[in-house]
């Protein structure tokens, strides 16, 4: 069992393995402290995955009695070369990845499974369409619904990933605008407009659409999506 110590001004101990952390829980009735983010719940505090962070008393007990030893991580206490530097990003980018494709794969899955509802629906709007121009409304297959759903993905990036931006605590109030980070001459296209403010409507946000321009300032559209019942209650709000 190997603990590794953090340089601070308080030195920290923590244990990685989970099949110590569980002897540790299991036969010695240690508990600790969990301190890591967990992968598949990030942005949240009351469920918390590795590391596990021992007291002082806790790592002195497990040496005196010989169930570990102890590794002091003196990487931490200067500032990261270039190699590490570029080798961190290496791994960053790889994880992005990852979850790119896990993610576009989950968004497909969800879309073959509800496939009859989204089939339906087109072909609700196709007949409204062709009762409103007195045709008959073009043929649609399960196949050509779906498709055109997949094909509606959006491709996720880093260029716009969503930052949340807090305008009090961050621990006792939650985000009141997501940024949306676009480069300076880029173009919007309205589907793309309409795609941000609907997420910003999923997680109940206003959007900031944010570039920086020629002389390095930062600049930044305000965006709201407003559907007919708040767009109606702000339109008595106005009068």
């Amino acid at each position: 069992m190997v603990i590794s110590q953090v340089p601070r001004t308080i030195l920290w101990q923590f244990l990685w393995k989970t099949s110590n952390i569980l002897y540790l829980r299991k036969e010695l009735r240690i508990v600790g402290q969990l301190e890591g983010c967990l992968a598949s719940l990030p942005r949240q505090l009351n469920l918390c995955g590795r590391p596990l962070r021992l007291m002082n008393e806790e790592a002195h007990f497990l040496l005196k009695n010989n169930y570990c030893e102890l590794l002091s991580c003196s990487d931490l206490a200067s500032p990261p070369t270039k190699q590490s530097a570029d080798n961190f990003k290496e791994i960053q980018n790889r994880a992005f990845e990852e979850q790119r494709l896990l993610v576009k794969e989950e968004k497909m899955q969800q879309i073959l499974r509800a496939g009859e509802k989204i089939l339906e629906g087109k072909r609700r709007k196709l007949n409204k369409e062709a009762a409103k121009s007195g045709n008959e409304p073009p043929p649609l297959t399960l196949e050509q619904a779906v498709d055109e759903e997949i094909r509606r993905i959006p491709e996720l990036t880093q260029a716009n990933a969503l930052v949340q931006i807090f305008t009090g605590d961050p621990v006792r109030f939650h985000a009141k605008y997501i940024a949306i980070c676009l480069p300076f001459e880029g173009l919007l296209t309205p589907f793309q407009i309409a795609v941000h403010a609907r997420v910003a409507v999923s997680v109940n946000k206003k959007v900031l659409l944010c570039t920086v321009n020629s002389d390095s300032r930062v600049i930044y559209k305000y965006l709201e999506w407003l559907d007919a019942k708040r767009e109606k209650m702000s339109q008595e709000t106005i009068k």
